[in-house]
């Protein structure tokens, strides 16, 4: 065997491997192939605790208190659910703002839905 046939033989398996390897990493890991970001100006109407051992936040938001539409949305940070069951209670309209990246994990995940995460309140 020459060393470009080795060369082709060794550039063939690895690129058996990655894909082997790649595809299954991507659907547990949560690589998404959109990234997002936005502001939403609304009212919470709703918040809950998901999950088993990653606790996260689903967040239902509406952008007028008697529209039938409501967006759901993920929280991870403790701290925001505070302010936003803060919020809700006081029906203060509030504008949060949201993203969804390249990266996300499955634990950043609500409900296993594919919700973008508030990452700030304004």
């Amino acid at each position: 065997m020459t060393l470009i046939e080795w060369l082709v033989s060794i550039v063939i398996v690895l690129g058996i491997l990655m894909i082997i390897v790649f595809i299954p990493l991507t659907m547990i890991s949560g690589f998404t192939l959109t990234s997002t970001s936005g502001e939403h100006t609304g009212y919470v109407t709703a918040t809950q605790q998901t999950g088993i051992i990653w606790k996260t936040w689903d967040v239902y938001f509406k952008t007028n208190t008697t529209s039938t539409q409501e967006d759901e949305y993920c929280v991870a940070d403790s701290n925001l659910v505070s302010e936003l069951q803060a919020d809700q209670q006081n029906s203060k309209q509030i504008t949060i703002q949201f993203a969804e990246g390249m990266w996300m994990m499955p634990l950043w995940k609500c409900s296993g839905s594919d919700s973008a995460i508030i990452t700030g309140i304004k």
